[in-house]
């Protein structure tokens, strides 16, 4: 695990991604780079991709 995934940097991941879901009616605009996407979707997305890799997803997140 790179130094940078602290446990202080996993807990804010984590919760960045509980307190604002991955929103599926976005997943096209994200994919497109779209500036409408909302900054809290785009956060999430990229906080999901983190956690999975090191494989500190939440609890109930798949």
């Amino acid at each position: 695990m790179s130094d940078y995934f602290t446990p202080e940097v996993i807990k804010e991941l984590q919760e960045t991604l509980l307190k604002h879901p991955i929103d599926h009616s976005y997943d096209e605009e994200c994919e497109a780079y779209d500036n409408d996407v909302p900054p809290e979707q785009l956060a999430s997305r990229c906080a999901y991709d983190a956690l999975k890799g090191i494989g500190k997803l939440p609890p109930g997140i798949e």
